[in-house]
């Protein structure tokens, strides 16, 4: 063994061979004579009682979604005394949990098969005492349909049939026991042959080689024909020989750090349902806890609080043995946050809550509080991420997304990052899904993007998704690669322990400042229309009833978690991106709908409560902290008393009546009914111009904008040179990506987009006093319409865009874009709790990488002098090269859900000129405007004064009744500029005020002079208030 090819020969006969080995790690000692079985649909918690039959070996069970139980009972045999005894249940099952006397221990699944990566066995007794009986329960799972995630996946396939019948064979219950000599060879031969590939320069693999030159000859290649006696003997002489290379030493720190613990990412939905989740949780946790109790240093970190929820809700055993582990220091909630939420998409309050809700149920019910971020696999981190970190008790993120770049690496493994409003938290993007081997554990330390600033690297081992999290054969690995000398210093850990390791180096630790822009998954910033439509809804609809319940003077709203619980659990970072199957987004459509519908009648029943019910009457409720100016829609054709109104049919056939209105802030306005009448005309239309109050406009053949005269100072504001597009257009093209085909938007898409020009119908829906509308109807694709009504108004600035997609093109995209004369090097978007400034130009391959990006209710392109902004109601993904603003409205992928994406979408978005720079009155507040509409009540309406703010820049996110103290309510307030502030806060009739985190925990009272305080606000700081009254 001199010949490094024929050395690399003879080790893989060493991997050919162990891989024989591994199966006789667990002896067959017996079997179960009588098994008896349910199968259902339901998913049972407990093992049934009834309804079992008999059931005999080469009986066919299964069928999509069901699953079979199989019950049985166990007596210790003798030859089982002191050693691991185990079942295995032959049902041809992906995944399968155990119960011993009625409680949940484990699981068993086939998803890993090669050494270590096996939940193979369910544990019966570590030390085996023969004549112990158990009564044995397993429920096996059959599976569902998936179509796969990659654009070619089961391409051409019937996706509306199953993709198989999902049959299985049962074949019995065996009786195992593990067989330590099998086993530990197994493991030290795999680990030492790690070794000896190491590089050279690390003469660990010279000593390992040396051990495998001396066990070669030792080595049966062929056990098929020895007696396993003869085969132990072999295998135990091996692992002597083997022991020097795996003498234990201190590790050397030299080479780097690495903090090993136990995870399983678990996706609260994805490829299954939530329902399908809760049983991989089950299965999981309780893995986790039997191997507690079989390496008693093991240590396991999981993230999501709803996860504990439901093992609280639904499997109380679980529960118990992880409370009881938490106290232990070895089973760790450290994750922060309700669900691993998409960190794009989700709004600012709601990013809040996912904190609150978090943070308190581990407080709450395990006595722990989170002092990490846990955020593995979510598609980009927004910028005012740390400060809602530090406001909640966290400092220190985790994730591993940024090393998915698919165009620049990321610089830093660990480092400070700083969000916008100046805020830090250590961050440290750790490894997952992944074994706690030689090859893996070095391999964590040799990837350290930047070594000059840190050498360490958590490494959370374990499978995720079903997998069961960390193997027994994990573990085994574990053990041998500590402490041994050549390689990297490897500890059991705990995330709390790393971060103080971390701590230790903050001011050595580079400084990234600004958001954490995945450079991959740019799709889901638009893919499943209906998903980022009802989540922004929703959050608007819970602002709405938190508010209402406040000033209604009534006790918090007894279902106001639950209806929070339901919106946070669907703002998991698979299901709020639009990457799950079908039966995901079925159940999403019904959940959200209800929610909706239940906070609606919840919100009228408040506001109904300041009603006089007044008759021929009506209020509009406004719950911004700024006035509501501009055309209102009410529904019904009618006449308003005193206004001028206009009536129509909007493009969801609902009669609706428009006119101007002016609401104070929080407040209300009363009007009453009045016959129809007709108004004067604020509009002149002749052929293919329009003059409006604020615009003289020229329509091209297509019945976009071509040209766009601001009359205030002549300004042109559509671009009119080169092969600039007409304002407003369609763009349309399509969009195969490379892979994960929900997921991704790709550069090369723009090549692909063509101006839909195709107009069918144009039509004048109304003209009068308040508003000036326009039907148009487009052939967009080869299957889909877009029907759009432009909105031109007479006392407001504001240019409106209706949207009806017709949307039915597989693998499409469709943007409408706004070229504009407009000359700046960045645009701003809308962010939570603030804006980002972001590149126009493709000077670098920072810049060229962020052709899609993310935006919340606006985009603005400013000068120093005059701007336009881009409003929307529920669109994401937006683009900006030069002065080209184009919003993504649509995507038609179809794996891993073909159909949900697809039907009549909904949207509204608007063009906004200003004149003047970006501000919170020219952009900001107009957006909050065009989003948070007034609220319609029967009746007159009287709403209390509650609180007033001095400055604009300064908005109020939400209002609540406060957590813990009785009486009292909370303000969220920020400052949406980038401005540092002093602004005055009237609180008519408080008592006590107090400045608080978002954990509503005080940090300071605030001085009361005359009904008011005074607050000092850094550039986009948010303030938490608590007032008594």
């Amino acid at each position: 063994m001199n010949e490094q090819k024929y050395i690399n020969r003879t080790y893989t006969k060493f991997d050919n061979i162990v891989n024989l080995y591994a199966r006789k790690m667990f002896t067959t000692v017996g079997r179960a004579e009588k098994v008896y079985a349910l199968e259902t649909k339901e998913h049972l918690r407990t093992p049934p009682c009834c309804g079992l039959s008999a059931i005999e070996p080469g009986t066919t069970w299964g069928g999509e979604y069901n699953n079979i139980w199989l019950v049985t009972e166990v007596t210790v045999p003798e030859c089982a005394a002191d050693g691991v005894f185990c079942a295995i249940p032959d049902v041809d099952a992906s995944e399968i949990m155990g119960f011993i006397d009625g409680k949940p221990v484990g699981i068993i699944n086939s998803k890993n098969n090669f050494i270590g990566g096996q939940h193979s066995v369910i544990y019966i007794e570590e030390n085996a005492v023969p004549g112990n009986t158990h009564k044995l329960a397993f429920e096996c799972y059959a599976g569902h349909t998936c179509l796969g995630t990659q654009p070619y996946d089961s391409y051409g396939a019937d996706e509306s049939k199953p993709s198989g019948d999902f049959r299985h064979r049962y074949s019995g219950v065996r009786f195992v026991l593990l067989d330590r000599v099998f086993c530990d060879f197994c493991f030290d031969l795999t680990t030492v042959l790690q070794l000896a590939r190491l590089p050279q320069e690390n003469f660990v693999s010279l000593k390992a080689h040396e051990c495998l030159a001396d066990a070669f000859p030792l080595l049966i290649a062929d056990p098929d024909s020895y007696t396993d006696d003869e085969l132990r003997e072999s295998c135990a002489a091996i692992s002597k020989v083997l022991a020097p290379a795996l003498s234990k030493g201190s590790g050397d720190r030299s080479r780097g750090y690495v903090g090993v613990i136990g995870h399983s990412h678990m996706d609260t939905a994805w490829l299954w349902p939530v329902s399908e989740t809760i049983r991989k949780c089950a299965r999981t946790y309780s893995q986790a806890l039997t191997l507690m109790d079989i390496y008693p240093d093991y240590t396991f970190v999981q993230s999501s609080a709803l996860h504990l929820d439901w093992m609280r809700r639904y499997y109380p055993d679980i529960f118990e043995g992880i409370k009881q582990r938490v106290a232990d220091g070895r089973y760790e909630p450290n994750g922060g946050v309700w669900v691993e939420c998409d960190c794009n998409v989700t709004g600012g309050e709601a990013m809040v809550r996912q904190f609150l809700y978090g943070q308190r149920y581990t407080g709450k019910h395990l006595g722990y509080r989170s002092d990490s971020f846990w955020l593995p696999d979510t598609f980009g981190y927004n910028a005012a991420i740390p400060q809602i970190m530090l406001q909640s008790g966290i400092k220190y993120f985790y994730t591993t997304k940024m090393s998915w770049n698919d165009l620049n690496n990321f610089p830093a493994d660990s480092f400070r990052w700083r969000g916008l409003d100046g805020s830090e938290v250590i961050t440290h993007l750790n490894r997952m899904h992944m074994m706690p081997d030689v090859a893996g554990l070095t391999g964590a330390v040799t990837g350290i993007q930047d070594k000059r600033s840190s050498d360490m690297r958590l490494a959370a081992y374990g499978f995720g998704d079903g997998g069961g999290g960390p193997t027994f054969g994990m573990l085994e690995y574990l053990d041998r690669v500590r402490s041994l000398d050549g390689l990297p210093k490897i500890e059991k850990t705990t995330i709390t322990g790393f971060n103080e390791k971390l701590e230790a180096r903050r001011d050595r630790l580079p400084l990234y400042d600004g958001e954490l822009y995945l450079e991959f998954h740019r799709g889901t910033l638009t893919s499943m229309h209906v998903v980022k439509r009802s989540n922004r809804l929703a959050e608007i609809a819970l602002h709405d009833l938190e508010l209402l319940n406040v000033l209604s003077g009534r006790p918090v709203d007894g279902k106001r978690d639950e209806f929070y619980e339901v919106m946070l659990k669907n703002q998991f970072h698979d299901i709020l991106p639009g990457t799950c199957i079908p039966k995901v987004y079925d159940i999403y459509k019904e959940e959200m709908s209800a929610l909706l519908d239940d906070i609606a009648a919840a919100s009228g029943g408040y506001i109904s409560g300041m009603s006089s019910g007044a008759e021929n009457s009506f209020s509009l409720f406004n719950s911004l902290s700024t006035a509501q100016k501009g055309a209102a829609v009410i529904p019904g054709r009618t006449g308003i008393a005193g206004r001028d109104a206009q009536s129509y049919t909007d493009l969801m056939g609902k009669d609706v009546t428009v006119f101007a209105a002016e609401i104070p802030p929080m407040s209300a306005v009363t009007l009453e009914y009045a016959a129809p009448t007709g108004s004067v005309s604020a509009f002149c239309a002749e052929g293919n111009k329009l003059e409006t109050p604020y615009y003289k406009v020229t329509f091209d053949v297509a019945g976009y904008i071509s040209s766009l005269i601001d009359k205030a100072n002549g300004r042109e504001i559509a671009n009119l040179s080169g092969n600039a597009a007409p304002l407003g257009t369609l763009w349309f093209g399509e969009n195969m990506p490379t892979r994960y085909d929900n997921w991704e938007l790709e550069d090369d898409v723009f090549a692909k987009l063509s101006q839909t020009r195709s107009l069918l119908n144009r039509s004048v829906v109304t003209d009068g006093a308040v508003e000036y509308r326009i039907r148009s109807e487009y052939a967009l694709g080869r299957n889909s319409k877009a029907y759009i009504d432009t909105v031109f108004y007479a006392d407001d600035r504001r240019i409106d865009y209706e949207v009806k997609l017709d949307w039915h093109d597989r693998h499409s995209i469709v943007k409408a874009g706004f070229d504009v004369n407009i000359r700046s090097a960045f645009i701003k978007n809308e962010i939570q709790f603030g804006h980002v400034d972001r590149p126009t130009t493709r000077n670098n391959s920072i810049e060229n990488a962020r052709f899609e990006v993310c935006n919340h209710k606006w985009s603005d392109l400013s000068e120093t002098n005059y701007g336009v902004a881009l409003l929307n109601d529920c669109k994401y993904g937006i683009s900006c090269e030069g002065s080209n603003i184009m919003l993504t409205l649509a995507l038609g992928g179809t794996r891993p859900d073909p159909f949900n994406g697809f039907g009549e979408l909904y949207m509204r978005y608007a063009l906004l000129p200003h004149i003047g720079p970006f501000n919170a009155e020219n952009v900001v507040l107009p957006a909050y405007r065009f989003n948070y509409l007034p609220v319609f009540a029967a009746g007159a309406v009287e709403v209390p004064k509650l609180f007033g703010l001095s400055e604009s820049n300064i908005i109020c996110e939400a209002v609540k009744h406060a957590e813990d103290v009785e009486g009292a309510y909370v303000l969220r307030l920020y400052e949406c500029e980038r401005s540092a502030t002093n602004c005055i806060l009237t609180l008519p009739g408080a008592k006590k005020v107090t400045l608080t985190n978002m954990l509503e925990e005080a940090a300071e009272e605030l001085k009361l002079t005359d009904g008011a305080v005074s607050l000092s606000f850094r550039p986009f700081e948010i303030k938490t208030i608590l007032v008594e009254r």
